[in-house]
């Protein structure tokens, strides 16, 4: 190690096998779909820690507290390095060789068909007084659904509202996409996810899919691929088209589940078949990478 020739041969052995390493751990895993400055982030972090190996390995003990230090914190740094390489595959959007685009962000100004047939019952200007919880909160959510429809929005809120604190699930809908959107309410999109969230509880699969498309795109709530997954997939159990689509789309990016190109074509036909209007382009470039 006291020759020049010694420390460029010591170097090159370095830069040789935290290359080797890194280029079996890109050959291995889904770290080939990183960009380039994730896999810089683990060549350095690597070269780091092979830096030690090799420095530790050339020099025989007992070791000095300085030169001690500076392994230690050669040791941290690489490992820093390569943990957030790693970190940061699984909380940011990688970049797929395959450049799928994301389906288009729907803005929900006309709101879907309400479940409970029993809503529509009851007149706007109905005066009824009742000591049943659920019949009142549906006689509540009526009046705020018929202003709703009139694009009287600024009316609509409060009974949309004080039906969906008596936990009336359509009325949590109607009250998210208020909201989300930002009608009859100053638009606060983490009081959107709350009550879209509690609609997609009770099994509403038009809340279960936004709500999954807020986790996926972080809107109003921290991303996270796992839920996101989890609330396309109750979507897509009850045939709603776009949750449909939306766990295709998971299935082929291997977003919050393992990539499976085969349940992704499934899934994709099936919102096809439900009458979703992206899904077949979706099937067009699925099968040019099968």
């Amino acid at each position: 190690m006291n020759s020049p020739n010694n420390r460029l041969k010591f170097l090159l052995e370095i830069v040789v096998a935290a290359a080797a390493i890194v280029s079996l751990i890109i050959f291995c895993s889904e770290a080939a779909l990183w960009p380039l400055s994730r896999k810089l982030m683990l060549v350095f972090g690597a070269i780091a820690i092979v830096a030690v190996v090799f420095l530790l390995a050339d020099r025989k003990p007992p070791f000095s507290t300085g030169y001690v230090f500076l392994m230690l914190l050669l040791l941290s740094a690489g490992v820093i390095l390569i943990g957030y390489a790693f970190q940061w595959f699984a909380d940011t959007n990688p970049s797929p060789t395959y450049n799928t685009p994301e389906p288009t962000r729907v803005v929900y100004s006309d709101p879907p068909t309400i479940s409970t047939s029993s809503v529509t019952k009851a007149p706007v200007n109905s005066t009824t007084t009742t000591t049943d919880p659920n019949a009142q909160a549906l006689s509540i959510f009526s009046r705020g659904k018929a202003y709703y429809d009139q694009g009287n929005f600024n009316s609509a809120f409060p009974y949309l509202l004080e039906a969906a604190q008596y936990g009336l699930a359509d009325a949590e809908l109607y009250v998210g996409f208020c909201y989300y959107d930002g009608t009859g309410v100053d638009k606060d999109e983490s009081q959107a996810v709350f009550w879209l969230t509690r609609a997609a509880d009770q099994g509403i699969a038009k809340a279960q899919y936004l709500v999954g498309y807020c986790y996926i795109s972080a809107i109003g709530t921290p991303r996270n691929d796992n839920l996101a997954f989890t609330y396309f997939k109750k979507a897509a159990d009850q045939n709603e088209s776009k949750g449909l689509l939306w766990t295709g789309y998971c299935y082929q990016n291997g977003r919050g589940t393992g990539v499976d190109y085969q349940l992704a074509l499934s899934y994709y036909e099936k919102a096809r078949d439900c009458g979703n209007k992206d899904a077949q382009a979706r099937i067009n470039e699925l099968l040019q990478l099968m």
